[in-house]
């Protein structure tokens, strides 16, 4: 039986999607911090005002600013993890492309060496593990330009 490995994590990340794909993710999630960044500074701004201002306020005054930055600081709440989501719906729509491309591949290699692909997947990446009866053949296959060893 023949084993063949491929650590899909080290093919994607050596990818030219993949440096794009990581850069469009990072502009997006300074652009998501600076956003929710901009709603805390003017919600700190409000909160500073309030507390100057509230032995000056009347009882239904006081009250009414404190339900606005009660609600101010639930929009932000809100808003902090619409940004999260989106960035992780952008993650996937960015990845899945690239690990499909490289799934493509190593079945390519499996094909052309005869062997019947097996998938284990693990947290933090994949593990690809081909396998064969051809006399002990021994292929670890790197996509794009690589090399095997056979």
């Amino acid at each position: 039986m023949a084993v063949a490995y491929t650590d899909s994590d080290l093919v994607v990340t050596s990818m030219p999607e993949y440096r794009v794909a990581q850069q469009t993710l990072q502009g997006a999630y300074q652009k998501s911090q600076q956003a929710v960044q901009n709603m805390t500074v003017g919600y700190q701004q409000k909160v500073d005002t309030y507390q100057q201002q509230q032995a000056m306020l009347t009882p239904d005054r006081r009250t009414a600013q404190e339900a606005e930055l009660m609600q101010l600081q639930q929009e932000i709440q809100t808003m902090a993890a619409q940004q999260e989501q989106q960035l992780k719906d952008q993650e996937l729509d960015l990845m899945i492309p690239i690990q499909e491309k490289v799934q493509v591949a190593i079945n390519e290699i499996a094909v052309a060496r005869g062997l019947d692909p097996e998938y284990y997947l693990y947290p933090s990446f994949f593990f690809y593990f081909l396998f064969a009866v051809m006399g002990g053949l021994y292929v670890f296959g790197w996509i794009h330009g690589g090399y095997e060893n056979v």
